[in-house]
């Protein structure tokens, strides 16, 4: 997982006149520069560096992003628990 520090006015996804300054094109371009011993220390693990969440473009924050489809996978799945765990709370707040 890799944690950046996003600022506003960066896009996280490409998506209309914004194609190729994206956080997505960044992460996979550090990725695509970087000597392959420095990649992973895992050989079988297959790098596929991704937001698990998005910011919007005004928006700046924290943005999570796994490294490989599997942690991909894992992270977005925590959110989603959370969420649901956060909206079940949330209706019980309103209706104890």
């Amino acid at each position: 997982m890799v944690a950046l520090n996003k600022p506003s006015g960066l896009q996280v996804l490409p998506k209309g006149i914004f194609q190729q300054r994206t956080v997505l094109a960044q992460l996979q371009w550090k990725e695509w520069k970087m000597p392959p011993s420095s990649c992973s220390k895992r050989k079988n693990v297959q790098l596929h560096p991704v937001p698990v969440h998005r910011l919007g473009r005004g928006t700046s924050g924290l943005l999570l992003c796994a490294k490989t489809k599997l942690a991909k996978v894992q992270l977005a799945s925590y959110f989603a628990e959370g969420a649901a765990n956060a909206e079940k709370k949330r209706m019980w707040l309103l209706n104890p």
